[in-house]
């Protein structure tokens, strides 16, 4: 099963899967930019950021 989410980027609609965890990254498949699963309920997904190290 999926669920979908909003990508902040294009707007266009993720699919995930249903076990998708908190802090996963994902790349949307419309505009390929990777995202990350900052909350589950509501499912919200945010531009991804690498930390520096």
């Amino acid at each position: 099963m999926t669920i979908i989410a909003t990508c902040p980027f294009c707007d266009e609609d993720v699919d995930l899967d249903d076990d998708v965890e908190l802090s996963e990254v994902v790349v949307c498949s419309s505009c390929e930019h990777e995202v990350e699963v900052v909350s589950l309920d509501p499912l919200t997904l945010v531009e991804f950021e690498e930390e520096e190290k």
